[in-house]
């Protein structure tokens, strides 16, 4: 995921904020409630039916009454609502700066406030806490026991803080070095959950690298990267100079075409290599004492986003709402078949050890044979085809009927179409946008290398403004958005 891809998914995050993401606009249609006590403290959730049946379908936990909004940080992070980052870290509206998958969390949200109709298709799917269960939802990192065994691509074991591993996202390769807190106003509540940091620092050089698709690393053991760069995880033991006696997180070089992935690895340059999923690539590397291996990634851990930021996963016409109940079943298999977040994946939270469903290969695009090339997905109305370059209307109520437009760059792969359902029966322009990302950062690291809200781009505000009907499209997405 390149830089690119991470600005693009913030505006994105900044946009939903604007089309009502926000308190008001949840007030204002009653799906935000309080009073429910979970861990020990009383939580915010969103509660609308179309959130509660996808957190339902994406943990597995059919008791979940709605998700949970972030309640940790000052006054002003409350006041601009986010996910819970311990239940959703890599999700386009958790309050840190991750790869922002455009998941049917947030598309839920929209489709609640009844004056969007989403196209639940184009929902990209997320591991992280994909198929935990109940248990996740409920019980304490610090009460869980082997919190990192249960759950290995979220969390990690704190009392190694010298392997290198792989971010949840697969963006970065860091250590066990950062913390999510919870109830931290209360010493006796506190509760901690470790996970991978985003930086990973060298300490002869004091250099601190950031992500696998960074040219400029030069200095990451076992690591190719690049612009389609993405940290694969790995089994290699101890570097010749002895800075790192485990090595299990690399960054290899991504080609996704035909359902298939393959890579290109430091050592092995001029050819790509077939890797499917569950199998072992054998390396030889110079600066290693033993040979080691790479293992082969779920296609749709590096096949989702694009490097231009946009979306792969492949659009399907939105006829009318009576598409959206066979949508909602289509996403709903999806949801069911992502990679569980634990090494021993659960196909119910009951059940370890059972292997998830495939995924099925026809939902994510597969990318183009230069792998820099930008990928571009078509979908069409009912009636017509998008047009090349889509505009938006925004339409006010009787008081201010002020029209305006908004002409984007092209979308490459449309993403959720928004129309405004107005009282009077105006026609319905075909209407094509894009949401994306946030760099909001409430993530806490023992070394401190975690940005903070105000240390990224942060959140500007919301926009709630309440004779004002948000009919400007909702992409969510910036799915196409071909960044210059």
């Amino acid at each position: 995921m390149t830089d690119t891809a991470w600005s693009v998914r913030v505006a994105a995050h900044e946009l939903a904020h604007a089309l009502g993401f926000s308190k008001g606009s949840m007030e204002e249609k009653s799906i935000l409630t309080s009073g429910h006590i979970v861990r020990g403290k009383v939580r915010k959730m969103v509660a609308g039916n179309h959130v509660q049946k996808k957190a339902k379908a994406h943990f597995g936990c059919d008791s979940l009454e709605g998700m949970e909004l972030e309640d940790e940080g000052g006054t002003r992070e409350q006041a601009i609502p986010h996910w819970k980052e311990r239940h959703a870290r890599d999700e386009l509206m958790a309050p840190i700066v991750g790869a922002g998958y455009y998941t049917a969390l947030t598309m839920a949200v929209f489709a609640d406030m009844e004056y969007y109709s989403v196209n639940w298709s184009m929902a990209e799917p997320m591991g992280w806490g994909n198929g935990t269960g109940c248990d996740f939802l409920e019980k304490k990192c610090n009460a869980t026991e082997d919190l990192a065994g249960k759950y290995p691509h979220m969390f990690c074991n704190d009392s190694d803080k010298e392997t290198l591993r792989c971010t949840s996202d697969r963006r970065y390769v860091g250590t066990c070095t950062a913390i999510i807190v919870e109830n931290e106003g209360s010493p006796a509540d506190k509760d901690f959950c470790p996970v991978v940091s985003s930086y990973f620092h060298e300490k002869s050089s004091g250099i601190k690298y950031n992500t696998c698709s960074d040219k400029g690393v030069n200095y990451l053991p076992g690591s190719l990267t690049g612009g389609d760069s993405w940290c694969l995880d790995a089994e290699l033991l101890e570097t010749k100079d002895g800075k790192h006696k485990s090595v299990k997180g690399v960054c290899a070089q991504v080609l996704c075409a035909e359902g298939t992935v393959k890579v290109k690895y430091l050592g092995n340059t001029d050819n790509w290599h077939e890797c499917p999923e569950g199998t072992d690539i054998p390396v030889t590397l110079e600066n290693f004492e033993k040979n080691g291996k790479i293992k082969c990634p779920k296609y749709v851990e590096v096949c989702t986003i694009a490097a231009n930021g946009s979306s792969l996963v492949i659009p399907s016409v939105l006829e009318d709402d009576k598409g959206e109940e066979q949508e909602e079943q289509v996403e709903a298999s999806v949801a069911a078949s992502v990679l569980s977040p634990a090494e021993e994946p659960h196909a119910a939270a009951s059940s370890p050890g059972q292997p998830y469903a495939e995924m099925p290969f026809p939902r994510v695009q597969a990318a183009s044979q230069q792998p820099r090339e930008e990928i571009k997905a078509q979908a069409s109305t009912a009636e017509e085809p998008y047009e090349e370059e889509p505009r938006a209307a925004a339409s006010f109520t009787e008081e201010s009927r002020a029209e305006a437009s908004i002409a984007g760059k092209t979308s490459e792969a449309p993403v959720v179409q928004a129309t405004l359902q107005q009282p009077q029966k105006e026609s319905k322009a075909g209407q094509n946008a894009t949401v994306g990302e946030s760099a909001n950062t409430e993530h806490v690291s023992v070394d401190s290398n975690s940005h903070a809200v105000g240390e990224a781009t942060g959140d500007g505000g919301t926009v709630c403004e309440v004779r004002l009907l948000p009919s400007l499209p909702l992409l969510l997405g910036l799915w196409g958005f071909a960044a210059l």
